[in-house]
């Protein structure tokens, strides 16, 4: 209120009496509007496991956040060793991003490096999901790639 100038805090108060907001209403407002802005948004990003299927441990599995304004957050991705193959996770462990992005749409991308041990046959797959984020806590679960469908 100190950019008021010359009208002064008072004639502020009194012009927003006259418009019918109260004084009450503009600091509730004011504050619900400051508790919206802070309450974080997480994203939790599951994994669908598929049997034979291996990531391949010795590649750089990432997942990445793209939000609308174009900002990204990669996370490198991590999993459960293969008791078989210690080359290879069975299972990739869940991730969570805290954002900044308000609520809206962000775009996941995940880049894996997988094997199907049952054809012997590995890629390196990438996969796209747009995802609706709502304020708070939010759960996706990214699909297992399917080798067979790539050849």
């Amino acid at each position: 209120m100190k950019a008021l100038g010359w009208l002064g805090t008072g004639a502020m108060v009194a012009l927003l009496v006259a418009a019918g907001v109260s004084a009450t209403g503009l600091a509730a407002t004011n504050s619900a509007n400051k508790t919206a802005t802070l309450a974080p948004t997480t994203l939790t990003v599951t994994f669908e496991a598929r049997p034979k299927l291996g990531y391949n441990r010795q590649g750089e599995s990432t997942l990445s956040v793209v939000s609308a304004s174009g900002t990204q957050t990669v996370k490198l991705l991590s999993g459960k060793v293969d008791p078989e193959d210690e080359h290879y996770w069975t299972q990739l462990d869940p991730v969570s991003f805290k954002l900044k992005a308000k609520p809206g749409s962000v775009l996941l991308q995940a880049r894996l490096f997988v094997c199907d041990q049952t054809q012997g046959l590995c890629s390196v797959q990438e996969q796209e999901q747009r995802v609706q984020l709502r304020a708070g806590s939010n759960t996706v679960v990214l699909k297992a790639p399917n080798l067979a469908a790539t050849r």
